[in-house]
């Protein structure tokens, strides 16, 4: 999906990404939610 913001915006380049900081409202969370993040996380 960045890829295609990135290209809506016409980005010269991308940069990688080493860190990330995520928030969330736990509430709002499905199940699928917190098996995404888990996933992606190594959790």
């Amino acid at each position: 999906m960045q890829i295609q913001v990135g290209e809506l915006f016409s980005a010269k380049r991308m940069v990688p990404v080493i860190n990330a900081h995520f928030t969330g409202d736990p509430e709002v969370f499905g199940q699928a939610d917190i098996d995404y993040l888990e996933r992606i996380t190594g959790g």
